[in-house]
């Protein structure tokens, strides 16, 4: 039986993306007749671990956040995490019978990770080929050459990912999930870099179980639904719907915002704009709705599939070139978005015309394109769903499996 490690530190819930990608591509897998190992994070709940067999492994993952305490102490903290790291995949990997994978994946990485793999290779090695996916980048094509050689933080992702295509003798692969990701990174690698298809689950929901809008009393009616999914990070925009949403409101369009805003599993403060929402949702109960917790995959898909629009503006560096889960879901199910200009989803919405653009950062003009949107509904929402098929014929988990056993030379 052929075999496969898939790696993922981040994995501690069943939300996100960490969870949702690793089980997508280890069905895949196992359609093929793979046997599927995965290393996920210590902080993963027991049933967790029994009901998937997964194995907890890492202290510390992917989106787990350096202290920030001066330069030089964050990156002697980012270097010994790298050697707890690799001391946690070596010790995990000797525990198993059978190590000798023929495909190793680790998705979406951090810099303490990337080095930890190298530390690991150096006395080691995968007999099969390493894919490793990124799905941010810094913005290499911005930088002097200088800055990708010597300078201490720069220059990780340039050295590393050299030096893992030399440890694995060419039997690595670089992959990224957006044509601009790949472009970016062409520019500190040299040798082949792939853009994947980004991996969608459509699982059927029980349509009849209503708890979720009976708890927030939402039934269908005739306002165009536009909501904001998630959770309230700050570099998704969440503080600009606010004064976005007053000013919407002012045009008297019969508008309604569903807004997802439980706090990012990776912050404990009070997110900006949250107290504003609240507010707005007390003197507006018709026309603001807060879903205030954390939802299994059912009911977010149930809330997905009920609003009309999906808002995504997304303001963080990340999303330049990054791509996004939401905007993925939302080309799939045929939604009309409105997305931050100068971002990957901007990027992808220019194919099909399926939604408006505004300013990042810019909350006026965000609701100027709320509105303008709502005017034109039907029409943005047939060009959103003619796209769907087109968006899944690509995007699917079949197609991203088909092209790790091609560049493994498995298929």
């Amino acid at each position: 039986m052929k075999k496969a490690l898939i790696v993922a530190a981040g994995l501690r819930g069943i939300i996100g993306h960490n969870f949702f990608y690793t089980q997508t591509v280890q069905r895949e897998l196992e359609k093929r007749g793979f046997e599927v190992t995965v290393f996920i994070n210590k902080n993963a709940p027991a049933d967790l671990l029994r009901e998937t067999g997964y194995k907890a492994v890492f202290p510390l993952g992917t989106y787990d956040s350096i202290p920030l305490n001066g330069k030089v102490h964050d990156l002697v903290y980012t270097y010994l995490q790298a050697g707890i790291y690799s001391y946690e995949l070596q010790s995990a990997l000797n525990k198993l019978d059978d190590k000798d994978f023929d495909l190793v994946f680790f998705h979406t990485i951090a810099d303490f990770e990337l080095i930890g793999l190298n530390r690991y290779l150096k006395k080691n090695s995968f007999r099969g080929y390493l894919f490793v996916m990124q799905r941010f980048t810094l913005g290499f094509r911005t930088l002097s050459k200088w800055k990708t050689i010597f300078h201490p933080y720069w220059r990780m992702k340039p050295h590393y990912f050299k030096a893992l295509y030399r440890r694995m003798k060419g039997r690595f692969v670089l992959l990224t999930d957006s044509e601009l990701l790949t472009e970016d990174f062409a520019n500190i690698f040299p040798h082949k870099i792939v853009t994947a298809p980004i991996p969608l689950e459509e699982k059927e929901v029980d349509d009849s179980d209503n708890s979720l809008f009976s708890r927030y009393n939402l039934q269908k009616s005739d306002f165009v639904d536009f909501g904001y999914l998630g959770d309230s990070r700050e570099g998704k925009g969440f503080s600009m719907l606010p004064a976005m949403i007053k000013k919407a409101l002012q045009s008297e369009k019969k508008l309604r915002f569903i807004i997802q805003c439980p706090n990012s599993e990776y912050d404990n403060e009070i997110p900006v704009g949250l107290t504003e929402l609240e507010a707005l949702a007390k003197t507006n109960p018709e026309n603001v709705i807060l879903v205030n917790e954390r939802l299994l995959d059912e009911d977010y898909l149930r809330l997905f599939k009920f609003m009309d629009v999906i808002m995504i503006p997304y303001k963080s560096f990340g999303f330049v070139e990054g791509t996004s889960n939401i905007f993925t879901e939302s080309a799939a199910f045929g939604k009309p978005v409105v997305v931050s200009n100068n971002t990957w989803m901007s990027n992808e919405l220019k194919k099909y015309e399926g939604g408006l653009e505004f300013e990042k950062g810019n909350a006026d003009d965000f609701a100027e394109k709320v509105v303008k949107l709502a005017d034109n509904y039907s029409e943005f929402a047939k060009k959103a769903s003619d796209f769907s098929s087109v968006w899944k014929a690509t995007h699917n988990a079949e197609n991203l499996v088909d092209l790790l056993l091609k560049e493994a030379k498995l298929n």
